[in-house]
């Protein structure tokens, strides 16, 4: 059953229908300086309250959480799950406050969220985590909000209900994970696949062109793996997506974390760049460079770093700045010492340097505590250990939240990556209803005046002054 979109004609919200560009939403004229907290709420209650069809009974499962919002910040899409049998994705308008449920067949991947077009058209579902977790057949399956159709782009004839192991299915499977779209609309995966010269997997990294999104042509092979070097095609953290793939906003550079769980020794760790003009990889970046930053850092930490080799850090959060040259780097600490942070870095593509994001030399090793503070009377451990990070849609700043260690208190921050030097962060808002959640989804939205955060289940809204 397809559910039509015929509230939104009643209230006249026609324009929502039309497919819009990038250029539409005017970014480039965004200012995040004047942005300030407007809300904070759970998106569970808001899309239950206005779901179609109406929930009838809590057999009727919506799941909300690990959803993503679309780059105009007004859809999110969600698995439904009516019945022990039937499955839908279903569709939630912000502008319209309403809720469609398309119907999806026994091979509908169940998933979390997706990848969106820069154009808000097109979302590939994020079914990467039961291929990981369970083995499980992948295809490219796109919604088309336009349409309200369900395709799936790279169907190989394997059912989801076979297992990649099985024999019979190994040698004609494609396992096709970690989709994302450029600004133009062209769409990059990798494509996992036993060759049979050598009988081993392989993962070719493939592009679909922004014109055959929903056609029916061959996906081109940009890249053929190993020829450069072998690495593991990893998008997850945890069973959760954590954001380990980023293009620039020019379109020419792809950037992904290779990280083998369990071998911090494996020499193809670290983070892939590949030129997507050139088709080519552009460099291997081993996590241990990492420690080779000294400006911003002071000494005795950069000793600390070199020491560890840095096991048990991985980089997560990648996303690229305006000038489509500088990749930003989260490192996420799975040791979790509270004693020991990990700063964010940037990384010079030109210059191939790595430098912090902010400059903590003044910060001794007998100084430093989690409640140390540096910029402001806000702790330390507010910026080094954010629970979230997300570009802005201007590629100019980062937003994040962090744990203020003196009050106990979750603060919304953003630090400018466009000033020359160090900069310090500008506070936006202590948020006393975050709930934080490790390794959760996080996406960005924005149509002016407002801008949209989705972590989880959890949605914060500012809106310019």
């Amino acid at each position: 059953m397809k559910i039509n979109r015929v509230v939104l004609f009643l209230i006249g919200l026609i324009p929502f229908l039309v497919v819009h560009s990038s250029a539409d939403f005017a970014l480039s004229t965004m200012d995040d300086s004047k942005l300030e907290f407007t809300s904070i709420q759970n998106i569970e209650d808001l899309v239950i309250a206005n779901i179609t069809p109406i929930r009838t009974d809590n057999t009727d499962r919506i799941y909300t959480s690990n959803t993503t919002l679309s780059p105009n910040g007004d859809f999110i899409i969600f698995y439904r799950r009516p019945t022990r049998d039937t499955q839908m994705l279903c569709e939630y308008s912000f502008s319209s406050n309403a809720s469609i449920c398309v119907d999806g067949d026994a091979e509908l991947p169940e998933f979390f969220g997706g990848f969106w077009s820069a154009d808000s058209r097109y979302v590939v579902l994020n079914s990467d985590l039961n291929t990981l977790r369970l083995a499980q057949e992948s295809d490219l399956t796109i919604y088309d909000t336009q349409t309200d159709t369900i395709i799936n782009r790279t169907d190989d004839g394997v059912s989801v209900r076979e297992s990649m192991f099985d024999e019979d299915v190994r040698n004609r499977i494609w396992i096709d994970i970690a989709p994302i779209f450029a600004p133009n609309g062209d769409l990059y995966f990798f494509r996992n696949a036993i060759d049979p010269s050598v009988d081993e997997w392989r993962a070719d990294l493939m592009r679909i062109p922004a014109g055959e999104i929903t056609g029916t042509s061959a996906p081109e092979a940009l890249w053929r793996h190993p020829a450069i070097g072998a690495f593991t095609i990893f998008r997850t953290t945890n069973w959760y997506l954590d954001g380990s793939m980023s293009i620039s906003p020019n379109g020419q550079y792809l950037a992904i974390a290779s990280i083998n769980v369990g071998q911090p020794d494996d020499t193809t760790n670290g983070i892939w760049l590949f030129d997507l003009t050139e088709k080519t990889v552009k460099t291997h970046i081993p996590i241990s460079r990492l420690g080779e930053s000294l400006e911003g850092l002071p000494i005795w930490l950069t000793q600390r770093m070199s020491e560890i080799e840095l096991k048990g850090i991985f980089p997560t959060s990648l996303a690229w700045a305006s000038d489509n040259n500088t990749l930003v780097i989260r490192m996420s600490n799975d040791l979790y010492y509270s004693e020991f942070f990990v700063p964010t870095f940037k990384y010079d593509v030109t210059a191939d340097k790595f430098t912090s994001v902010y400059d903590f030399t003044a910060i001794s090793e007998d100084d430093y505590k989690p409640e140390s503070t540096l910029f402001d009377d806000v702790s330390l451990l507010a910026d080094v250990n954010p629970t979230l990070m997300v570009m802005s849609p201007s590629h100019q700043a980062l937003f994040y939240i962090g744990r203020d260690a003196i009050t106990d208190t979750f603060v919304l921050s953003a630090i400018s990556l466009v000033e020359s030097g160090f900069v310090t962060p500008r506070r936006i808002a202590t948020l006393t209803d975050y709930i934080p959640m490790n390794h959760t989804v996080t996406s960005i939205g924005y149509t002016a005046p407002t801008l949209r955060i989705l972590t989880d289940e959890q949605l914060i809204t500012l809106t310019e002054q």
